[in-house]
Parts: structure tokens; C-alpha cells; sequence
């Protein structure tokens, strides 16, 4: 066992100061919460006791108190951290016992994160002083279960994998051309025959928010709507040469946008701590490539229904149907967003509400807007560079893409994104670099299930491990570990590993 100060060799740390006084839990240790802890800070202790237990370093769980008993007593306490001023920084010492301080309840329950890391890498001792914060307050995972069901267990413990490498925010696709994965009341129409029930989701929720994961519901539209307007082909897009577009909201149909927001309503009462709604919005309008289908000669019912809210073209209208919605979500307390492909931030007739989050995938070619003009525009940005952080189960199961790229890989992730990279242009037009100063909120790795049986959800899982990790290495935004991928982090974080077993609520995988 280590008896001197030993840098942890764990990822996602800012600052590591080297110091002699070591500890290590034994029998006698306790968790002390003081007398006045919340009940978030008695959940964040229930959780790290089982874990002790779990990890093999307790036989059974050490009591919760509120006055210290010891020396070998983990002190947890939500404080100012001095030089620290993300509300999710923490701090972890060693002072006649070991001390956990977070800025916050999701800083207090980071720092028993990095306990545990350092635990399995230095043989169940810690020394020293960590210092810890983030660069970026959105660290997030979309999962596409509206193209393949994934078990509740799964996403549970997916959850409780993304927590313990920092990351805190989970997108649920629940709707795309060939599902739509929850139980709606509203709409029950709709709802794919292998979906979660609203029990579920709750038991989801539940663990999202034990583990600080804030679950963010995604209703895709007007395009991605095959399976919602599967039983409704009076609101598909029709156009002038009388084709039918069955994947194609018409949002120029009052009728259509209500039903639209019934089901947005009725997700945001099931997601109801939920901080956001991804409201979908891409690819509807022609790659800049096409000629079609949806122009403003072909579809002039929704120039006429631009021209009906105010505007004169037709993405004026489609601003307009966005931010339609975007009230629907508001008035829930939850803030909008959508993907960027055809938000114009120069238009002035009818400008997609300021206050709606942009998550930038795309730039199509170079007559597109960039990250810099959304931001000097005055929109918040999220980062979800689609030539990065793509993960696609595509056709032969190597989730990597359909053309292989070298960026779209967790090297590519490690050696070269970092979150102020967003995509130059498609095709390979390089790389644009939101310059430092300019505001974002941070980023989001995809996980598209474009090809749904290709491989099954544990499979999923294990190719995803690596770009989970090395992901959240980049946008926590601590010193890098190691110099390259494949100089030693791949190596560092398996030493880390995933998550502890849940000791809490077992159950058999659903």
C-alpha cells in the first residue's frame, strides 16, 4: 500500500496538490453530515456508503452521524471552496480525517466520484489535495431510443456511468421515423409497441437525479415524424406535385402544431425537473446540394403561413412554428432548444426567440452561419460537432460512420476536439474554433442508432466506453493525463473503470 503522497492518476482533475498525510477507510469510519445536512447531502452519503461496501473497502456500510467519531470519518459538507467558483467544484483533504467539499450538492457528490476513482488507483488510499472544478457546465450524452428501445435497467446504469466520469446531462431521442418510445395518454396512438411506461421513466428520473444526471426529453419535429403521423396522414407535408412527404410535419395545419404540442406538453409533465427540451427542428428544408423537396414552390402553404404570423419567407415560418413550441416548453419551466441546420441568426422578420439554446451539429458548406455568428447573435450555443462526436450504429456495428473518419473516434476526440471545436463546413472543410472569451455552454456526444440491430444494448455499451470517457475528459477541461490517447489514457482510465454497483435498489435487469 502507498505510504507517501502519490499523484492520482485519474482523469478529470484541475489541481493536485502532493501531501504526506494519507487515509484509508477501515471499521471504524463514519460519514458525517452535520447536524444541519440537507436531504440531497444524506443521499450523496447513503450512496457513498453502499459503494465502500460494493468496492470491496467496508464489509458493511459505515453509519451516517452528524458529529465526527474519528480519525478514519469522511467529513461531507457543502461550502465555499476558496478559489473556486463553479457552483459543481469541489475539494478533497486529509486533516484528522478525510474531508469531501462541494460548492454545491453536485459538487459534493463529484467529490465522492473522485474518491472512489482514487481509492481503486492508489489500493484504497487516498493522499494529497484535490481542487477540482469544471470549464463547462453542459457535459452531456444523446441516446437514440426513439430508433431502438433500450431496457430501463440499461439506462439506469448508463446513468450512473455517465456520473461518475462527470458528466450531467442525458438526452432522451424519444421520437424518430421508426419509433416513439413512452407511454403517452394523450397520444397513445403513437407510441411504439416496445416503449417505456411512465412508471419507468419515474424510476428513471429517480436515479438521474440520485446520481445529479439532469434527463432531457427530445421530441423531434417537423421533420424525423414518420411514426407520429403514422395514424394521421392528413398533417404529413403534401406538395404541389402531389407527393406525399410521410416524414414531414405540415405545421401550416393548426390542427397538426396542436397535436405537436400536446405530446411536448404531456413529456414535459413526465420530465418534470427536466432544465430543458430539445424540440428537434433538422433536416426538413433541402442539404444546400438538393433541389428538394421542401421549397418554397413546392410546399406554398407554409409561405402562406409565414406570411399568416408575420414573416415573408418561408423559414420565417419555420422560426414561427419553432417558437410556437418553444412557448409550449417555457410555460413548463423547461428552457427550448434545437439542432441549428436552417436557424438563421441574421433573420430580422421573425428571429427564432433568443432564449432558445442552439446545439450546433452541422455547417452545411461556408454560406452557413458559423458557432461564432449564433453566439454574436446573442443565442446560447451547445457544441455537438457532427465530424467529432457522432457515434453511429451503422451497418457493420462499428459505430464509428458510414465513410470512416479518423476524427469520429475517441482519438479523434482526445487527440483533437476539444469543445471550442466546431464543425468548419461538411466534407471535410476543417475545423472552426469558437474563440476563447466568446460564450457557450458546452457539449454533447451523439449516440445515433441509425441501423438498430446491428448490435444489442450491452454491446452498445461497451463500444461506447471509451468515447464516454475520453469525452468527458475533454469537456470536464482539467489538464490532459496523458499527452495522446494512445500515450496512456486509454490505460488510465480502464484502471478508473465504470461505475460502482448500485448496492441501493438492485433489481433484475427489465
Amino acid at each position: 500500500m502507498p505510504t507517501g503522497p502519490v499523484t492520482p492518476m485519474i482523469p478529470n482533475v484541475q489541481h493536485f496538490e502532493a501531501a504526506m498525510a494519507g487515509w484509508a477507510p477501515t471499521r471504524d469510519t463514519c460519514l458525517v453530515v452535520g447536524s444541519q445536512a440537507s436531504a440531497a447531502t444524506q443521499e450523496t452519503a447513503a450512496t457513498l456508503a453502499s459503494e465502500l461496501v460494493t468496492e470491496g473497502w467496508m464489509h458493511v456500510p459505515p453509519p451516517i452521524v452528524e458529529q465526527r467519531k474519528g480519525p478514519d470519518d469522511i467529513a461531507l459538507t457543502v461550502a465555499p471552496v476558496p478559489e473556486v467558483t463553479h457552483t459543481e467544484g469541489y475539494r478533497l483533504h486529509v486533516a484528522d480525517g478525510l474531508h469531501a467539499t462541494g460548492v454545491d450538492e453536485t459538487g459534493l457528490f463529484y467529490a465522492t466520484r473522485t474518491l472512489l476513482q482514487t481509492l481503486r488507483t492508489q489500493q484504497g488510499r487516498y493522499s494529497g489535495i484535490i481542487t477540482d472544478w469544471p470549464v463547462h457546465g453542459y457535459r452531456g450524452v444523446m441516446l437514440d431510443i426513439g430508433r431502438k428501445y433500450f431496457t430501463p435497467a440499461w439506462i439506469e446504469q448508463f446513468i450512473r456511468n455517465m456520473s461518475y466520469v462527470k458528466l450531467n446531462e442525458l438526452q432522451l431521442h424519444i421520437a424518430e421515423n421508426t419509433g416513439f418510445r413512452i407511454q403517452s395518454d394523450t397520444h397513445p396512438e403513437v407510441v411504439s409497441k416496445r416503449h417505456l411506461t411512465k412508471a419507468q421513466v419515474r424510476e428513471i428520473l429517480a436515479t438521474a437525479r440520485r446520481y445529479h444526471v439532469d434527463v432531457v426529453p427530445s421530441v423531434d419535429t417537423p421533420s424525423h415524424a414518420r411514426q407520429l403521423l403514422a395514424t394521421h396522414p392528413e398533417w404529413q407535408l403534401k406538395l404541389t406535385n402531389g407527393r406525399i412527404l410521410p416524414d414531414k410535419v405540415d405545421y401550416s395545419i393548426p390542427a397538426a402544431r396542436e397535436f405537436v404540442k400536446d405530446i411536448l406538453g404531456e413529456m414535459c409533465d413526465l420530465f418534470e425537473a427536466s432544465s430543458r427540451f430539445q424540440l428537434g427542428s433538422d433536416e426538413f428544408f433541402p442539404y444546400p446540394w438538393e433541389n428538394g423537396p421542401v421549397t418554397p414552390e413546392s410546399a406554398p402553404q407554409l409561405v402562406a403561413y409565414a406570411h399568416e404570423v408575420g414573416g415573408t419567407t418561408i423559414y420565417d415560418g419555420f422560426h414561427a412554428y419553432l417558437n410556437e413550441l418553444g412557448d409550449v416548453v417555457r410555460a413548463k419551466g423547461k428552457i427550448a432548444a434545437v439542432w441549428n441546420d436552417d436557424i438563421n441568426p441574421d433573420n430580422q422578420a421573425l428571429p427564432l426567440n433568443k432564449s432558445t439554446e442552439i446545439y450546433i451539429w452541422i455547417r452545411w458548406n461556408q454560406t452557413k452561419p458559423t458557432a461564432t455568428d449564433y453566439v454574436d447573435a446573442g443565442y446560447p450555443v451547445l457544441n455537438a460537432n457532427g465530424d467529432y462526436l457522432y457515434f453511429i450504429v451503422n451497418t457493420d456495428g462499428s459505430c464509428c460512420t458510414q465513410h470512416p473518419d479518423p476524427k469520429k473516434s475517441p482519438q479523434g476526440i482526445y487527440d483533437r476536439w476539444t469543445p471550442r471545436t466546431f464543425m468548419g463546413a461538411a466534407g471535410g472543410a476543417g475545423d472552426h474554433i469558437l474563440p476563447e472569451g466568446k460564450p457557450m455552454l458546452g457539449a454533447q456526444v451523439e449516440i445515433w442508432c441509425d441501423n438498430p440491430k446491428v448490435l444489442d444494448e450491452t454491446e452498445i455499451a461497451e463500444k461506447f466506453v471509451p468515447w464516454m470517457r475520453t469525452f468527458a475528459q475533454q469537456v470536464w477541461g482539467s489538464p490532459k493525463i496523458a499527452p495522446t490517447y494512445d500515450a496512456g489514457f486509454l490505460e488510465i482510465s480502464d484502471a478508473v473503470g465504470d461505475a460502482p454497483a448500485d448496492a441501493i435498489r438492485q433489481r433484475p435487469w427489465q
